[in-house]
């Protein structure tokens, strides 16, 4: 097989096993869902001249399960957003322990098929433009790092839930007994 079909497949796998786990979230019972959806201007660096406080939106409930499971499908930049920066949508989705097991596989054969595909475009030895050219060829207008970037699974019980964005931490401590 070609370069360019083992990443077609790969990638194919990746769509199908994304849509996989998003359907079996949807299906399950979800103890809490919360994201933080960051203005289409973050990531906008034309301004340099300052620092600019940035506000995200919070939802909750199936808002924020349903914002979550398209941002695991979508590997193109948003419309109002960079299309140099990828979509991030900070946030965590809590199941019900029956769940666990079966919703760490689904994700595991996402993260498998990205690490598959990131694996077989970095040891090729084509050049930054050539390998951007073949994503874009599989996935028009696709974000290379949005494709790689993995779903993270907790595996014990999570006391703090932390995020980055441009390698600065933002921390907020959640109590089981206030969650808004």
């Amino acid at each position: 097989m070609s370069l360019y079909n083992d990443v077609e497949f790969a990638f194919n796998q990746l769509v199908s096993a994304t849509e996989a786990l998003n359907q079996f979230l949807h299906e399950c019972e979800v103890v809490h869902a919360e994201c933080y959806k960051l203005p289409a201007s973050a990531g906008d660096m034309s301004d340099t001249s300052g620092w600019e406080l940035v506000t995200p939106e919070k939802h909750t409930g199936f808002t924020a399960l349903s914002m979550a499971t398209g941002s695991f499908a979508r590997f193109t930049p948003d419309y109002n957003h960079s299309p140099k920066y990828p979509f991030r949508l900070p946030g965590f989705i809590q199941l019900a322990p029956i769940h666990y097991q079966s919703a760490s596989q689904l994700v595991e054969a996402c993260n498998l098929q990205k690490v598959i595909i990131k694996e077989l475009i970095n040891s090729s030895k084509l050049n930054q433009g050539q390998k951007r050219e073949l994503i874009q060829s599989i996935c028009p207008n696709a974000i290379t790092l949005q494709i790689y970037r993995l779903i993270k699974v907790a595996d014990g019980p999570v006391k703090r839930v932390g995020f980055t964005w441009c390698n600065k931490n933002s921390m907020r401590t959640i109590n089981k007994g206030k969650r808004n």
